[in-house]
């Protein structure tokens, strides 16, 4: 600016109009830290995570700026965030699950557990565990032994301060309401707590499921599984309202989750059938008496089933439906409330606007069906009107999908994400909080990323503060997050691990290194880390030893039982002979069923009985003539081997059954030839062309001979080979010398024998 210009007054007093507008320092920030150009609309998915954490635009970015950019004196916070390096502090307070947490404003801690029914307090940025707990029962402080000072029939818990002062709540199995406030409750001294409970008359019927106190109206809501809502005094536990008991068909239906404050002036109820009681209270002041209420019940069908702008949620096969988790409450105007409604299993969440003058319902659905199922919500309401309302929701992918609480009700499809990013790859996102400046995710295997609440960028990275698990457990979950300036509380399990931000580390912060510069600090630090490091080779040492085994253990038995199969069923031949022998008998069936659907008629054999004629004819000659002419005889060790292999072999050998049929065949030959020579009489020129036949067929049954001796079954013995080989060599050398007298001899002796029969007939007629 030029010094003419400096002087004009008007200039001047514009400029400083500019510079003093709100608006302008609003540009300049989105511009700053969203990049988002003056001439440029707002553009919402941006703006969307932006909380204000001052009342003007200047101031924030003044802080802002200061935060990230400014290389003064003072570290920037996210530079903090990022480097610093502080350690983290563990300690179990508890010798259970931790189920809830509340810090004190003096940054003390209290966590309790439902299954031993104690409250503990610590002191989180040394790891001190202060010694006694409060419990249900309204006994002291007691010593610290969780195995005497425990309460077994505990059910819900939920814990408030207010300064030193510190009021837990308890709910029982028996529907009992109690309270124990213990002043300077984080003091080492023995101060006694004081316990108040309900009177009997107006306790639940059953267990309470959950409770929800409002400190700015002093009331306490509780939930029982009798089906109703009661509203307490926050100080005396005198019962100030009670909602009727809620019934279907005649059974008690439980209110399993519960959200809403007098404040507020609405408390919805979630029923275990899926439907949701909206009641209006508003409180009444009559001179004097006590308060009054207004009231005005809706109930609200479970969002689930659809309305007329959401479709119902289609089930698949005998899957039971989706039951309610959780559920949220806030006033988005003066005579309406949404409802946001969590299901357990399900990958959308459900938030119900109810118009109390009208009575009108309107559902929305938030995420999609290809999303996984919802683990985890986190509903950041504005505390400015400016701001809006956000939601952030976790899924059992490890995704973090960020939705705008306030979008129309006019919307007909499912809200999809503004933001969506994969926040862990090792687990399902299980807690989530969140601050204006960062917030933090847990996953199921223990671990904590801290972001950027505006640019969604990671800053710091917890690993589990639990002990490595066992081969084949899996690892303990973060149960909750707390976040507090520059605290972080994180829990898995029964162990809370706090780290305080602290400066960061940087060069020009760093101390000259002195001749004598090494403390006993850090050697004690270098001693413990390298103590935990041998810890963590050990332990992959031993789980390394285990997996080996363990893969032997499953190898071996595999290998044993192949080796069983093996030893088991048919080998390839055994299978191919049993095929055969199957196959032979269905064919010896199909026979049996022909033969007997046919029939056997005679003239089925005339031409097998002509051809086995003339074999068995031919074949009995060619025996005969072997047993008469066949020299040197058959020995007698011959005869014994070949009596002795066909006994040794089960039924009938091949020889064996020719024998069989040549002896049936001679006795029928010799019956026809002696009929045939009672009505001829005999030549000796029949044998003319019998004489051909049986040269040829002697010939024939040498080689057939060879052939069985050598694949006989079974094998006939070498010396039986020998003696056979011999006899059928005399065989031949006979056959060439009397072969002509033979042939006569045997005629005359065929003739005589035909004459004597002739002349027997004779006589007999």
């Amino acid at each position: 600016m030029d010094t003419i210009t400096a002087q004009n007054p008007a200039y001047s007093t514009s400029l400083y109009e500019h510079v003093k507008d709100d608006n302008t320092w609003l540009r300049a920030f989105l511009n700053q830290f969203l990049s988002i150009s003056p001439e440029r609309e707002l553009e919402n998915e941006k703006i969307l995570p932006l909380r204000r954490m001052e009342n003007t635009w200047r101031k924030e970015f003044i802080l802002r700026y200061s935060f990230r950019r400014h290389p003064g004196f003072k570290p920037p916070l996210i530079r903090r965030w990022e480097r610093s390096r502080n350690p983290t502090v563990t300690h179990t307070p508890q010798d259970s699950s931790i189920d809830g947490l509340h810090l004190m404003s003096d940054k003390g801690l209290l966590t309790s557990s439902i299954q031993y029914g104690t409250v503990a307090r610590s002191l989180p940025l040394s790891g001190k565990i202060l010694k006694g707990y409060i419990d249900a029962s309204g006994t002291g402080l007691g010593i610290g032994n969780p195995n005497v000072e425990f309460t077994p029939n505990v059910s819900a818990c939920a814990m408030s301060s207010d300064g030193g002062t510190a009021r837990v709540f308890w709910g029982k199995r028996n529907g009992e309401v109690a309270v124990t406030v213990a002043n300077k409750v984080m003091d080492s001294g023995r101060a006694v707590p004081r316990f108040i409970r309900c009177s009997v008359n107006d306790q639940h019927e059953g267990a309470v499921q959950q409770l929800l106190p409002d400190p700015i109206s002093n009331t306490l809501v509780s939930a029982g599984a009798d089906g109703r809502i009661n509203l307490w005094d926050l100080r005396t536990l005198g019962l100030m309202w009670s909602s009727g008991k809620q019934q279907v068909s005649l059974v008690t239906d439980p209110v399993i989750s519960i959200t809403g404050s007098l404040s507020e002036g609405f408390i919805a109820g979630a029923l275990n059938s899926g439907d949701i009681l909206l009641f209006n209270l508003e409180a009444q002041d009559t001179t004097g008496e006590p308060l009054a209420f207004a009231l005005r019940q809706l109930r609200v069908t479970a969002p689930i089933h659809g309305d007329e702008h959401q479709p119902p949620v289609q089930m698949h096969g005998s899957e039971p439906e989706p039951r309610i988790a959780k559920t949220w409450l806030y006033r988005s105007t003066e005579s309406g409330v949404s409802i946001f409604v969590q299901y357990y299993n399900h990958s959308l969440l459900y938030r119900i606007f109810a118009d109390i003058q009208s009575g009108k319902m309107t559902t929305t659905s938030f995420g999609d069906s290809s999303f996984s199922n919802v683990s985890v919500v986190e509903l950041v309401t504005s505390i400015q009107e400016r701001d809006g309302n956000t939601m952030i929701i976790g899924d059992h992918l490890g995704f973090i999908s960020i939705y705008d609480a306030d979008v129309p009700l006019s919307s007909q499809s499912s809200i999809t994400p503004v933001h969506r990013f994969e926040a862990h790859t090792d687990g399902g996102v299980t807690a989530i909080s969140w601050s204006p400046m960062v917030f933090a995710t847990g996953s199921a295997r223990g671990t904590t990323t801290v972001w950027d609440s505006l640019t969604l960028e990671p800053l710091r990275y917890f690993m589990s503060p639990a002990p490595r698990p066992a081969p084949g457990h899996d690892w303990a979950s973060v149960s909750q997050v707390l976040l507090d300036k520059e605290l972080v509380v994180i829990i898995v399990g029964n162990r809370a691990m706090t780290w305080n931000l602290g400066q960061a580390s940087g060069r020009e912060h760093k101390p000259k290194k002195t001749k004598h510069s090494h403390s006993k600090k850090s050697l004690t630090s270098k001693g413990q880390k390298q103590c935990e490091m041998h810890k963590d080779i050990a332990e992959s040492f031993g789980e390394l030893e285990y997996e080996r085994a363990h893969v032997q253990r499953i190898y071996g038995r595999e290998r044993e039982h192949r080796s069983t199969l093996d030893s088991l069923g048919l080998s390839e031949l055994e299978a191919v002979e049993y095929v055969l022998m199957l196959s032979r008998q269905e064919e010896e069936e199909r026979q049996l069923r022909m033969a007997r659907e046919e029939g056997v008629f005679e003239g089925d054999f005339d031409d097998l009985r002509v051809t086995t004629i003339h074999t068995i004819i031919v074949t009995r000659l060619i025996f005969e003539l072997y047993l008469s002419f066949a020299r040197p005889p058959v020995s007698p060790h011959c005869a014994f081997e070949l009596e002795r292999e066909s006994t040794d072999s089960l039924g009938l050998s091949e020889l064996e059954a020719v024998e069989y049929v040549l002896m049936l065949s001679r006795q029928e030959e010799e019956e026809r030839q002696l009929r045939m020579a009672r009505e001829e009489g005999v030549f000796e020129g029949d044998f003319d062309d019998l004489r051909v036949t049986t040269i040829h067929t002697i010939i024939v049954t040498r080689l057939i001979f060879e052939l069985y001796l050598s694949f006989a079954r079974p094998p006939v013995s070498p010396h039986c080979a020998f003696e056979l080989e011999r006899e059928s060599t005399g065989i031949s050398a006979l056959r060439s010398r009397t072969y002509g007298g033979r042939h006569k001899h045997q005629s005359a002796k065929i003739a005589g024998h035909r004459t004597r029969n002739t002349l027997q007939c004779d006589n007999y007629a």
